[in-house]
């Protein structure tokens, strides 16, 4: 039975419409589909509202329409102007029986006190994890009872500001919601790439200068236990036929023993899904790494920054450039994809540190680069140094911790270089080959190496490599909807048919594989498959 609707609340996040494609920043933010389906099991009526996509004169009335009794918003430093803006004028508009109107997030939770001394249209900031905190507040207000004193909460209370105590980081993240059950309405965002961007696991152990984690979880790190990952997985595919998903944890293999049981359960399951996840060079090793592939693992997002010992050890790196090599040859011989993060712009950076990162590039032949310029935020250790007008007063979306021409040029070299690398295939057909053979003919291995011949117009190679993935995993998902649209694509829609028509029986709501179906069957002279049940 649903549970009947009490409070109706409303997560913004509001990003400049410059940012909206930029995959990093085009989705909502995790912790708000979090808290939307912890509000949700609780019985409030919740919706989240990516703003980028609506007209900067709709924001205002799409927040209050409804008259919801709260209206958050997830504040990040790039966008925290906007962001009050928008809080300013939905207060100003609603006034004097609006929303509560509370702040959180990585910009907010450091800056709670001064938000709230400098911003009297905000009336709460939420620090920290927000599912229990957002969970009290909204008790507590159908209760009528004061906010003061809600740990997690910086509120105002009889004119005065009132920082509640600290709350507790959650234990157990069994005990959250499942997202993909949730039925939390989303505006402005593509729900079915929302969802498959998820959490397995929250915290980070490094202490990186430029990063807000360490002072966000303290060293702490907490995972969902593999049994709950595994339920999670199969409700994305059956319920919102998701086949691929990308986990977002700051350190997905933090824990190498869970990352390798999560990946042999994924194979004895028979998942059959395609994977990415952001790692740490010094949490990487040949036997994980051999798991994550057969358990379907395509790529890795490295936190690299730089090829230069002297620019890690400024930034506080827990690694040297030997590391990042040895780390990367690791991936390369499991036939992992593996994408930089960047970084550079860093004080005292010379030409020679650059040349440095080049040569890492040229020797490691990752698939992408992403280059950012060094930026400070508030409850880093570098961005300690920055007074705390400045977050307010400057209306820049980034502060740079140098903007003279040298910083510049160095972004514009690296940019070049991440170009360069986009246009090269970051493996050849005999690698992939032996990375194959090494992981006794895997099949999401001998699936890179069919897509590989495909993208070299080698389509007889490409269809015998998908024919051994099904013959190794009869069935398998990816293979027999890759080999279903090749022949496709070769004008052969009856040989495709039973293969897409075998992918669709197993994952009804897919909607590629519906979509290549519908294609299939209209070639061959048959009608249009039937659309599933809703659930």
């Amino acid at each position: 039975m649903e549970p009947a609707m009490t409070l109706k609340i409303t997560f913004a996040f509001a990003s400049p419409r410059e940012f909206a494609r930029d995959p990093s920043t085009s989705l909502l933010p995790l912790g708000l589909l979090g808290m939307g389906a912890a509000l949700r099991r609780a019985g409030h009526a919740v919706t989240l509202v990516h703003l980028a996509q609506f007209r900067n004169a709709d924001a205002v009335p799409l927040l209050a329409a409804g008259s919801p009794r709260i209206v958050g918003f997830s504040c990040f430093t790039y966008q925290r102007v906007q962001t009050l803006q928008i809080a300013r004028r939905l207060k100003e508009r609603t006034r004097p029986d609006g929303p509560l109107v509370l702040l959180g997030g990585p910009h907010a939770s450091p800056l709670a006190g001064e938000i709230l001394a400098r911003c009297p249209w905000v009336d709460g900031v939420v620090q920290g994890e927000g599912e229990q905190t957002m969970l009290e507040i909204a008790e507590r207000l159908e209760r009528g009872a004061d906010l003061a004193g809600t740990p997690g909460l910086w509120c105002r209370s009889g004119g005065a500001v009132i920082k509640g105590p600290p709350r507790p980081l959650l234990e157990r993240l069994d005990s959250l919601p499942s997202i993909a059950e949730a039925d939390v309405t989303m505006l402005g965002v593509d729900p079915l790439l929302q969802l498959r961007h998820l959490v397995t696991g929250r915290g980070c152990s490094a202490r990186c200068a430029f990063c807000y984690a360490p002072s966000a979880w303290h060293g702490c790190v907490r995972s969902h236990s593999v049994e709950w990952l595994i339920r999670e997985i199969a409700a994305l595919k059956k319920r919102r036929g998701l086949a691929y998903l990308s986990f977002r944890d700051d350190t997905f293999t933090d824990d190498l023993a869970r990352t390798k049981e999560l990946c042999r359960r994924l194979v004895a399951t028979g998942a059959d899904i395609l994977w990415d996840c952001q790692s740490r060079v010094n949490r990487l090793d040949h036997e994980t790494l051999a798991w994550m592939r057969r358990a379907g693992c395509v790529q890795i997002q490295l936190g690299v920054e730089s090829g230069s010992d002297t620019v890690l050890k400024y930034l506080r790196k827990p690694f040297n450039a030997a590391r990042l090599r040895s780390a990367t040859a690791a991936c390369r011989r499991a036939g992992m994809r593996v994408s930089f993060y960047l970084i550079c712009g860093v004080p005292g950076e010379r030409k020679a540190d650059l040349d440095a990162t080049e040569r890492l590039v040229a020797e490691t032949r990752p698939a992408s680069l992403v280059v950012s310029r060094l930026a400070l935020f508030p409850g880093t250790a570098l961005g300690a140094a920055v007074p705390a007008a400045r977050w307010f007063e400057d209306p820049s979306d980034h502060l740079f911790a140098r903007s003279d021409r040298r910083a510049q040029a160095a972004a514009a070299r690296l940019d070049a270089l991440a170009a360069r690398v986009a246009a090269e295939e970051p493996f050849t057909v005999e690698e992939l080959e032996r990375a194959a053979a090494e992981l006794d003919d895997a099949p999401p291995a001998l699936l890179s190496l069919a897509q590989l011949h495909e993208r070299r117009d080698e389509v007889g190679a490409a269809i015998r490599v998908l024919g051994r993935a099904l013959e190794v995993r009869p069935g398998y998902l990816w293979a027999a909807l890759e080999l279903g649209a090749l022949l496709l694509e070769e004008g052969r829609a009856r040989e495709a048919l039973p293969h897409i028509e075998s992918v669709v029986e197993r994952v009804p709501r897919w909607p590629y594989a519906r979509e290549c179906l519908d294609e299939a069957r209209a070639r061959a002279g048959k009608k249009p498959a039937g659309r599933p049940a809703r659930s």
